[in-house]
């Protein structure tokens, strides 16, 4: 699986990388343009050394939305001690800057930041440490801002493993 995730996207992940991180970076094979991606998945990837691959793909080849991170106190399923977030990226160029929220409601965070993709791209760890968040903050609709035939027909995903 790594060869064909280096072949599609240049990006060579690690060893240590969780399943999840080779079904996100071959999600977007899978997309048409403009189609958002929405994930709940294990928040680590945002400050360890395999998560750059995540980091790089998330900043270098998709338009990232927006990231919820859930406190980590706040655990979201009882059988496993992993803090949580929820990734949203468009099948899309990447734009200038991203949403990031944190808190244990997704709808009403308790702080948020608009981050420039550059400052991303810099960074070792996501959120960097030197993005100013504040408190609560408005939470942008999806619906409409993207192409309106993103998401694609039941049944017609080409290409997809059987």
């Amino acid at each position: 699986m790594q060869n064909a995730i280096q072949a599609e996207t240049g990006i060579r992940l690690s060893g240590l990388a969780g399943l999840y991180c080779h079904f996100l970076l071959l999600s977007r094979k899978w997309m048409r343009p403009g189609a958002v991606g929405v994930w709940l998945i294990p928040s680590e990837w945002m400050s360890v050394n395999y998560g750059a691959a995540i980091r790089q793909f998330l900043a270098e080849h998709v338009r990232l939305l927006r990231i919820h991170r859930f406190d980590a106190a706040d655990v979201r399923f009882s059988d496993a001690l992993v803090s949580s977030c929820v990734v949203w990226f468009a099948n899309a160029a990447p734009a200038d800057e991203a949403l990031f929220t944190e808190g244990a409601d997704i709808l009403e965070p308790v702080r948020s930041s608009r981050i420039p993709i550059a400052a991303l791209r810099r960074a070792t760890k996501w959120p960097p440490a030197e993005a100013a968040s504040k408190p609560g903050g408005s939470i942008p609709r999806l619906r409409g801002q993207l192409l309106p035939d993103a998401i694609p027909p039941r049944g017609s995903f080409p290409d997809f493993p059987q």
